[in-house]
């Protein structure tokens, strides 16, 4: 992770830019994915950069179970994920697929 002016991206092993200084929070690394923040918003982006989870979310964690990753994305009040006052959550697998909410299942 690096930072500039305020904002956050990530570099390679050689200390080259891989992925570009534009977000205003950032997260380390867990396997293959991390979180990142821009305007108020949670989102999942992979190793290359590219936008896994939508920044959409109030919060948000990856949840790694074996060789899964899942994304547990809150929306609603709350200031943490251990607050019970969030109002809805969903959980994404690493596709960008939701599997599951706050009000049921989703079928596939």
């Amino acid at each position: 992770e690096v930072s500039r002016d305020g904002k956050y991206g990530f570099i390679d092993r050689s200390g080259k830019i891989a992925i570009p200084i534009q977000w205003d929070s950032s997260r380390i690394f867990e396997g293959e994915f991390t979180t990142v923040q821009k305007e108020g918003k949670w989102g999942a982006i992979d190793v290359s950069g590219k936008i896994v989870i939508p920044l959409d979310w109030d919060n948000i964690q990856i949840i790694k179970d074996r060789d899964a990753s899942f994304f547990v994305c809150y929306q609603g009040a709350g200031e943490s994920t251990n607050d019970e006052k969030h109002q809805h959550r969903f959980v994404f697998n690493s596709k960008g697929q939701r599997i599951w909410s706050s009000t049921g299942f989703t079928r596939m």
